[in-house]
This record gives structure tokens, sequence and C-alpha cells, in this order.
């Protein structure tokens, strides 16, 4: 399956950066400012390769409700590409907070796979379910097996070491580990090139190729299954919702949704 997953904030000349994922709070059009929709256009048309095309397509209001509704459609069987388009990675690590890499790591994991996603809840809290996780909690579940992070230019630095393969960002690969909370504690705390190299196969999950890509080298060939928006209202201006009715004519309805 290959999602298109845009996120209403990637067209803002200015990234807001929220300590409630949650917030409703629209931003001030005086400090960020919306992009004209003839440049919507051509970014959708000519970088998402969407031009004279409809994708089955569903509307969001925050991001996490991507995962409860991957959560409804998906089979065993279905693995994910995704290009994620947005100003924020959703990968989990806010203001150098660890506690959603914690509880994965140190009590999700512990569940096989296929009973993952229904422990998974919204409670409000950044450790459980929320937009600024939810693409975390998607790979916890063996949904994504790659992920493309379209970013604006400059940014794209928010993914924490603690989820690459070998705690090393350069490897370019995301790999899940399942540890003792005394391990994790001690990869905080500590240098962990051998730490990395002594953690048993066993707590090791599927490795996750992750590509950070400029906006501006971005160019998409693929066929999309399916195309997601959200509103993200806490991170956008009213002003940028104008965008949203342009947004939605590249949308197909379909049986799935």
């Amino acid at each position: 399956m290959k999602i298109l997953d845009i996120d209403l904030d990637f067209f803002l000349d200015s990234i807001k950066n929220n300590k409630n994922s949650f917030s409703t709070e629209r931003l001030s059009s005086k400090y960020y400012k919306t992009w004209k929709k003839k440049n919507v256009i051509n970014f959708l048309d000519n970088n998402c390769g969407l031009q004279n095309k409809r994708v089955c397509g569903k509307y969001f209001e925050h991001h996490h409700e991507v995962f409860l509704f991957l959560r409804t459609i998906l089979k065993n069987e279905d693995a994910i590409i995704i290009d994620h388009i947005d100003a924020h990675a959703d990968l989990g690590l806010m203001f150098g907070n660890f506690s959603t890499d914690e509880f994965i790591s140190t009590e999700l994991l512990n569940y096989p796979i296929e009973k993952r996603p229904n422990l998974i809840n919204v409670t409000g809290e950044e450790t459980d379910l929320s937009p600024g996780n939810f693409l975390l909690f998607a790979i916890a579940c063996g949904w994504i097996k790659q992920l493309n992070y379209i970013h604006p230019p400059g940014k794209g630095t928010d993914v924490g070491w603690f989820i690459f393969k070998e705690f090393n960002p350069n490897s370019n690969v995301l790999q899940l580990k399942k540890l003792t909370k005394k391990e994790f504690n001690f990869v905080l705390n500590n240098d962990t090139a051998e730490f990395a190299k002594n953690i048993n196969p066993n707590n090791l999950e599927n490795e996750v190729p992750i590509q950070r890509i400029s906006s501006k080298n971005f160019v998409s060939n693929i066929d999309y299954d399916y195309i997601f928006l959200t509103k993200s209202p806490g991170f956008t201006t009213k002003e940028s919702d104008k965008l949203i009715p342009l947004i939605l004519e590249y949308f197909d309805t379909c049986n799935a949704i």
C-alpha cells in the first residue's frame, strides 16, 4: 500500500513546535504565512505527481487519526510505503522527551506484533498515541516498510537518534529495540556504540528505511493508493484553511472509506 500523507502545516512559511500536539488554538496569520494557491497546485501536480489524477482520499482533523483509520483497514499482510509531507516528523521526540520511546521499548514491544495495535490508546498524554508520535506507533505495529519524510528546506532534523539502527542517525534506517527499563536508562546516559553491537538480535524489530528529503528535491513517480490530508489546527492558521478545498480536489471516493 502506497500512501501520500500531507499535513496542512507544511504549506506555511514558518514552523510551530507546540508542546501539546492536540492543541486547537490557531496560529496567527501575522507571523505564519500561507503558501499561495498556485504554489500549492504546482507542488501537488509536479512534486507529488498528482497532475490529472484523483486518488482515494481521507481528511483528518488531527494526525493521530491516521493511525486509528489504518487500524480499521489494514490486514496482517499489508505493509505501507508512506510519503509523509509535513513540517514535523511525527516520530515521537518532542522537546527532548523520550517517554514515548520508553513506553514502546520497555512495554509495547513485549507483546506479539498482532496484539500491539489494540494496546495503543488516545488519552491526551504524549506517551500514548498523539499527533506527534503516530508514525512511531505505526512502525511499532509493523505497518510501515518504507518512510519518506518530506520536510521544508533546512528542516527535517526532528527525528530522535534513539529509534535509528544502532542509535546512529546516519544509518538512514529506523529499528526499534525491546529493552528493559535498566537498559533503556543506560542507553540514555552512556555511550551507546558498544551497547548497540551486543543487543540480542531477538530484541530487534524489522528495519525500516527512512529518507529525509527536502521538499525542493522531492519528485514522486508513485501511483498512490491513498492520499491523506490533516488540518492540525494547533499548527496552522485560519487563513491556511482556504487550501483545504483545493487539496480535496485531488481526492476520489473509494469503497474502503
